[in-house]
């Protein structure tokens, strides 16, 4: 674990941990052979808004790909980040992803309507 000094704001460790999550896939997709760069550059203008907008998405179905849930989220607002996980062999999901949108508005509206919907035969958790 990574213990923060006491005198660290809140906000220094959010963008930290946006850029260790950022190198951290960076060098997952460039050792499998995919080339990107990063979709966000992190800011410290409000990196706790960042974290109301942000949703985790949980039990999918490993077979989903970014696009099928992307099209399942994509109604309830402007998605500006996409972070999914997956297997650094089969490069399959690992069954979540985390979904950024413009507002946290946008962000309460996907968790009251997506939570516990059935896709795919397993029930999500937002």
């Amino acid at each position: 674990w990574d213990i923060t000094p006491s005198n660290q704001s809140q906000q220094e460790v959010i963008l930290q941990q946006q850029l260790a999550l950022q190198k951290a896939q960076q060098l997952i997709l460039q050792k499998t052979g995919f080339n990107i760069r990063p979709t966000v550059t992190p800011t410290t203008s409000n990196p706790v808004s960042i974290i109301e907008n942000r949703i985790y998405v949980g039990a999918l179905n490993y077979d989903l790909g970014e696009r099928e849930v992307r099209n399942m989220f994509n109604k309830y607002g402007t998605i500006t980040r996409f972070d999914m996980s997956h297997d650094g062999t089969t490069m399959r999901s690992k069954g979540y992803c985390f979904i950024e949108f413009s507002s946290k508005e946008e962000a309460d509206a996907a968790i009251k309507a997506m939570n516990g919907y059935e896709v795919l035969g397993r029930k999500i958790k937002v």
